[in-house]
Order: C-alpha cells, then sequence, then structure tokens
C-alpha cells in the first residue's frame, strides 16, 4: 500500500508539503488509473495488478497532520500489514530533486509521520522522502512547506516525482535494497536538469 501524504485542497495542490500527492498521482498516470472516492470516506484510491503484485494508492483527505488516522482501517480493509505499507512525504533536509527511501526510523519532526507513526504504535515502515530544501529558519519552515516551490526548481521536483514512481515499481518487483542504493547514493542534480 502507497500512501503519499499532503493536505487536500485546490488552495495546497502546488505546495510543497504535497510532493507525496504529486508521486503517487505520477504512479496512477503511469498505471493508467483514476482515483475513486467512497461515500463518507476521508481518502481517495486506485488498485491494480502489477507483474503480479497488487498495487493500492492511497491520497488521506485528512489533513497532513491527522494522516494516521485512516491508515489501520485501510490496512484491514485491504489485508495487508505494515511490512506492506511505503509513506511518500516531503523532507526539509534533502535539496530538491534528492529523493530517499528509509526502510524504517523516527519520524522525527514531520506531523504526518509522527501522526501515522502514533496510530500504528510503530516507526517500522517504509516511507520515501522527497527532498523541498529548508528555508533556512525554524520560523519560516510553517510558510515555506505550505507555498509552493520556486519556479526554477519546477523541474527539480518533476525529477524527484520520477524517480520516485520508478523506485515504487521497482520495490514491487522486491528490489528494495536496490531502490535503496540507487535512491540514497545520487548527488544534487544540477537546476535546470
Amino acid at each position: 500500500m502507497v500512501i503519499g501524504l499532503g493536505n487536500p485542497g485546490l488552495q495546497y495542490h502546488n505546495n510543497r508539503h504535497n510532493v507525496g500527492f504529486k508521486v503517487v498521482e505520477l504512479l496512477s498516470e503511469k498505471l493508467n488509473l483514476t482515483f475513486k472516492k467512497k461515500l463518507f470516506h476521508p481518502y481517495l484510491y486506485n488498485k491494480c495488478i502489477y507483474k503480479n503484485h497488487r498495487i493500492v494508492l492511497i491520497k488521506p483527505l485528512t489533513y497532513m497532520n491527522s494522516s494516521g488516522i485512516i491508515i489501520p482501517y485501510l490496512l484491514k480493509k485491504y489485508k495487508m500489514n505494515i511490512s506492506n505499507l511505503i509513506v511518500l512525504c516531503d523532507n526539509l533536509d534533502l535539496s530538491p530533486g534528492r529523493c530517499k527511501l528509509k526502510l524504517k526510523g523516527s519520524p522525527a519532526a514531520h506531523n504526518g509521520l509522527k501522526s501515522i507513526s502514533k496510530t500504528l504504535h510503530s516507526d517500522d515502515y517504509m516511507r520515501i522522502f522527497i527532498g523541498i530544501g529548508h528555508p533556512g529558519s525554524r520560523d519560516a519552515v510553517k510558510d515555506y512547506v505550505l507555498g509552493d516551490p520556486e519556479e526554477d526548481d519546477y523541474s527539480l521536483y518533476e525529477l524527484s516525482y520520477e524517480k520516485s514512481s520508478e523506485a515504487l515499481l521497482k520495490i514491487s518487483d522486491d528490489l528494495q535494497e536496490q531502490v535503496m542504493n540507487e535512491l540514497n547514493r545520487k548527488k544534487n542534480p544540477p537546476k535546470g536538469s
């Protein structure tokens, strides 16, 4: 199960905080899927079989800070466990264009991951971090993550969406270690590449 984190609503659509949504949207396009919503359920979903693996893509509609509330329900619904969970989210410590796969770990200061870890009572789930860079001051972080990327950085964001979506397809082929090596070792791409 792949869960892209973000905030629902047009006003947040291109925000740095919504890079998780962007990756699941791109992967959905690659797999020729359309997101659906069930009445009274706070998430969008689609699913398919890819190379004999079941892929379920989720966009929570609960807002970033409450991302975890629906996950136990979704794991039960799709008969999956925490080892089947991959979360996509933004990361301030990685520059735009960089991505990183972690098999587990602390949620650190990311409120979406904090919500998930608290709800699941565990940090043992995979996550792919998509770099958005840091504004330079902790006081500026909230406005920064809820702002749109600089125009000069758009190509770097698109590159990270592409790398992350391709990584997810390889993970579904049971190539976790290879994906981690490929994503984590890459140096910062030059601007405009």
